[in-house]
């Protein structure tokens, strides 16, 4: 009897941590989507669609590179430095240090580049010649976010996440807060908001290093440690580029073949329906660290399951609960000019949905195990997607547009669970892993040291 009450304090207690730290991850990081979607509606309301299709395009921009460099090398240390933690916790602090380092060194050699190039890339994304500073100022914002990142990557291995959540909360306040005291006093434009994102993230990058992170900087820098990490992350860099390029490439192909200004109303479309998409990575940056020792320890199979339930469950109700209230609920957000976004915007949000249920495990997982055929299959599925855009847009505008990318993102959401599902059946040491049921164990494991 002492025996089973004390199995059940401990697992309310490792549930009770469980929670705890997805909170912590949650919260700070709903507050950043509120903020973000907060600025977003007062630049629809302030400025035009070609003024917001130009934000739009470089925020959009700045996500996929932070999703190519940032994501790729952070998936190789959660790869690597977890499993190096229980063994030699400086061996981990020293691959996360040839992280840092090599996030800034990759951007600043292709800094002479892109500047040179940034015209010819305004003429193509913008159709106009002189915005090619916004896109060089949206690179100086992208670094200063990686760097911000590799801070959050030691918090998320160290599992201290009250620290990640802190962080994440001076960063947006730092972002958001000077954007929107820009606005407030007229002068907001894409350069200026773009500076203060910017200004914001290395503010809170050098901050966080020079205190909460600091292990990560007076860590012995290991010149195997670095190539131990690029011999991993030259899988994972291009897994995430296909993948990154397939998941952003619509708002891309609309400015190109439509015009700035409907990109600017695909944006504001795209500010509701992705929504759940980064609900689903704020649970990803909670359990990546976690997947591969759960994996290796038989322990997966349970918690991915409930939660796959419980996400697919939650897909469908957001759905039926956008189709009945949309109408009434985007004449009163969107301003007349962006009026044509309401409809796009419940076709979009199939896709949001799918990377909604995908990323919290499976994607995770996927990465961790098979590389390789994420990376053939979505090689595979790139000039196809590229070649439906390029003939769905221009017949279709905008509603083509989001049609081909919901369509292809349920597919490959149902791809990708189907081929979890047939991993997971056994796991690594050869075994099969026994069934779990509900969120009670899911939430266990996710409390539980590993």
């Amino acid at each position: 009897m002492i025996e089973t009450e004390t199995t059940a304090a401990s697992d309310k207690g490792a549930i009770r941590k469980g929670l705890a730290e997805v909170m912590w991850v949650a919260a700070p990081k709903v507050s950043a989507g509120l903020a973000l979607l907060t600025l977003n509606l007062v630049l629809l309301r302030s400025w035009g669609p070609e003024q917001f299709g130009l934000i739009s395009v470089c925020l959009t921009a700045i996500v996929l590179l932070d999703t190519i460099f940032g994501s790729a090398i952070d998936m190789s240390l959660f790869r690597l430095a977890p499993l190096a933690r229980e063994r030699h916790p400086q061996e981990a602090r020293q691959l996360e240090q040839a992280g840092l380092l090599l996030k800034p060194a990759a951007a600043l050699i292709f800094l002479p580049l892109l500047w040179l190039l940034a015209p010819r890339l305004s003429g193509l994304l913008f159709q106009r010649t002189d915005q090619g500073g916004l896109i060089v100022l949206s690179y100086l914002a992208l670094v200063g976010i990686l760097l911000v990142r590799s801070s959050q990557v030691h918090f998320q291995i160290e599992r201290t996440f009250r620290r990640y959540g802190l962080t994440d909360l001076a960063h947006s306040a730092l972002r958001f807060g000077v954007s929107g005291l820009l606005i407030w006093t007229g002068v907001a434009t894409p350069v200026s908001v773009l500076g203060a994102m910017a200004a914001g993230s290395f503010l809170v990058a050098a901050l966080t290093l020079a205190t909460f992170a600091r292990p990560v900087l007076i860590a012995k820098f290991s010149l195997p440690a670095v190539g131990q990490l690029l011999a991993t992350v030259k899988w994972y860099l291009a897994t995430v580029v296909v993948g990154s390029v397939i998941g952003r490439m619509d708002v891309f192909w609309v400015s190109a073949l439509a015009g700035v200004e409907e990109a600017g109303v695909y944006g504001a479309a795209q500010l509701f329906a992705l929504l759940p998409q980064l609900v689903g990575i704020y649970l990803a940056a909670v359990f990546s660290p976690r997947v591969l020792p759960m994996w290796q320890k038989g322990e997966l199979q349970p918690i991915y399951s409930a939660f796959q339930r419980g996400l697919t469950a939650a897909a469908f109700g957001i759905f039926l609960c956008a189709a009945i209230a949309l109408s009434t609920i985007g004449a009163w957000l969107l301003p007349p000019a962006y009026r044509e976004a309401a409809p796009v915007i419940l076709l979009l949000l199939p896709a949001g949905l799918a990377a909604f249920v995908a990323f919290p495990w499976a994607i995770p997982f996927l990465l961790f195990a098979r590389p390789k055929l994420l990376l053939t299959v979505d090689c595979l599925a790139l000039p196809l997607l590229a070649l439906a855009y390029y003939l769905t847009i221009p017949r279709f505008g905008i509603r083509g547009a989001a049609i081909v990318t919901s369509g292809f993102g349920l597919a490959r959401t149902a791809f990708f669970l189907v081929l979890a599902n047939r991993i997971l059946k056994s796991d690594p040491r050869g075994h099969t892993t026994v069934r779990g049921t509900g969120f009670g164990p899911a939430l266990q494991l996710a409390g539980s040291s590993t």
